[in-house]
């Protein structure tokens, strides 16, 4: 997964914890207190085949400056290999 963590998110929030879910599996968690735009990779314990549920939870929330709305985690890319 590649995440994009914004400097203005970092100054609001100082943190940002992810968790991922994989077919309402636990897969991994993250933890972030930089901005940049990382690269996560979680091992899967098991091969997984045909259509699959991503779940990414991420706290606290971050409200951008001008948007009511809680926004979460801003995610750029997201694979299997």
């Amino acid at each position: 997964m590649r995440f994009n963590i914004g400097q203005t998110v970092i100054e609001q929030l100082k943190q940002i914890h992810t968790k991922i879910y994989l077919n309402n599996e636990w897969i991994g968690e993250k933890h972030f207190t930089e901005r940049g735009i990382p690269v996560v990779s979680f091992p899967l314990k098991h091969s997984l085949s045909g259509p699959v549920e991503v779940r990414i939870e991420s706290s606290p929330g971050y409200t951008a400056p001008g948007d009511e709305r809680t926004l979460g985690v801003a995610i750029f890319g997201l694979g299997f290999q």
